[in-house]
């Protein structure tokens, strides 16, 4: 069997039961000048508190955050890693069914040059909509070889999974896409190089209704020491995968990250981290970046790169849509929200970075926050952009 149960391996896994209460605390910010005097004493990572520093919360920028959070929301904690040094929770979370895949964190927290990250999954049904935190099962999936370092993954056809990996030096693998079938456990590659050159490590992807891959290279596997010396400019890539052809779509990023295309394709917008350098340097961007999509009859190109929206807390890294348009992110102490416009909504405030998340649906979302994960009760209108070429 490729699959195992994590509960039979906790403590090699440190992983561990603990048992609370759920949060419903909701901080209302939204009235006027709410933000606008406040003292100038946080820090770039430090948590967005303003009354206390009690989290997980929900606050409050807009009015509108309010139709998204519904008349009981909550934030209920599901799993949780007690040894700090391994990252469970960390990147690419999609779901599958009644399942939620999702991989640990590549370059931290049990994983590096010598180490594969882990790929892992949950079941939807263990978890009880009772108020209580608790520590449900997780299971670890062990793939073909060729899967080095997952860091982004969409649902594909016939339940398969597409996946972007970041490739590590020291298991002579090279970063690419490939198409994962759960059910066999069989991967096939779909791109393995730029026309023979090296990727650096790419990061994240969505697919477009055209059957193209648009994905993103970054070079953090380089600064987490499991890739070489990056042979490529940062950039965005499309990959049609009916004709094999792949190009650039973007470039001038410091490090671009998480990619997530509005409902009707008609914008993309990619996140910047390129503030976390290996060090912090707060003069560059933990931003988002919005471009139009031109589609000349499946021949994509990006057009009219803007500004979007800065991240309160950290960097803004992976990044998704809902299906009225708003832009969600995970972010240094959450998962932040912004309505098309680029307005900042509200917070879904954990205390700590969620590098990524998944909006399940029904209002439900899975927030990842590296050695812990919750499962956010919304208004049930909360729906993920359609997924194209998922079932």
């Amino acid at each position: 069997m490729f699959n195992k149960l994590i509960t039979k391996a906790a403590l090699s896994l440190g992983l561990g039961v603990h048992t609370a209460q759920a949060s419903s605390q909701v901080e209302d910010l939204s009235g006027p000048h709410a933000i606008s005097q406040l003292v100038a004493d946080r820090g770039f990572d430090t948590p967005f508190y303003i009354n206390d520093d009690h989290s997980p919360k929900f606050q409050v920028f807009d009015e509108a955050f309010k139709n998204i959070l519904g008349n009981n929301p909550s934030i209920q904690s599901i799993a949780k890693s007690y040894d700090p040094d391994f990252n469970a929770f960390h990147e690419a979370p999609l779901v599958r069914g009644d399942r939620v895949y999702f991989s640990s964190n590549a370059g931290d927290g049990g994983s590096g040059p010598d180490l594969n990250n882990r790929l892992f999954y949950i079941n939807l049904k263990d978890i009880e909509n009772n108020g209580v935190d608790t520590n449900i099962t997780v299971t670890y999936v062990n793939p073909s070889d060729q899967i080095q370092m997952i860091n982004g993954m969409q649902p594909y056809l016939d339940n398969s999974i597409i996946i972007a990996t970041e490739g590590r030096e020291n298991a002579g693998v090279a970063p690419g896409l490939f198409r994962y079938e759960p059910e066999t456990n069989t991967t096939t590659p779909l791109l393995t190089s730029f026309y023979g050159r090296t990727f650096n490590s790419l990061n994240d992807l969505k697919i477009h209704s055209s059957n193209q891959i648009i994905f993103v290279d970054s070079l953090y596997g380089f600064l987490q020491d499991f890739s070489p010396f990056p042979q490529l400019p940062e950039m965005v890539y499309t990959f049609d995968i009916n004709t094999g052809k792949v190009r650039p779509l973007a470039s001038d990023f410091v490090h671009p990250n998480g990619i997530a295309l509005s409902p009707d394709e008609s914008v993309a917008y990619v996140t910047d981290t390129g503030a976390m350098n290996g060090t912090v340097n707060t003069h560059l961007p933990a931003s988002i970046y919005a471009y139009d999509i031109i589609n000349d009859d499946g021949f994509l190109t990006f057009r009219n790169r803007r500004l979007f929206a800065h991240a309160l807390t950290g960097v803004p890294d992976g990044i998704h849509c809902d299906d009225q348009g708003n832009v969600w992110s995970g972010v240094g102490d959450g998962v932040s929200v912004w309505d098309k416009r680029g307005d900042l909504l509200g917070l879904i405030n954990v205390g700590t970075t969620s590098a990524n998340f998944v909006i399940v649906g029904d209002g439900l979302v899975i927030v990842l926050a590296e050695t812990e994960m919750f499962a956010v009760r919304l208004d049930s209108s909360v729906n993920p952009a359609k997924l194209h070429y998922s079932e």
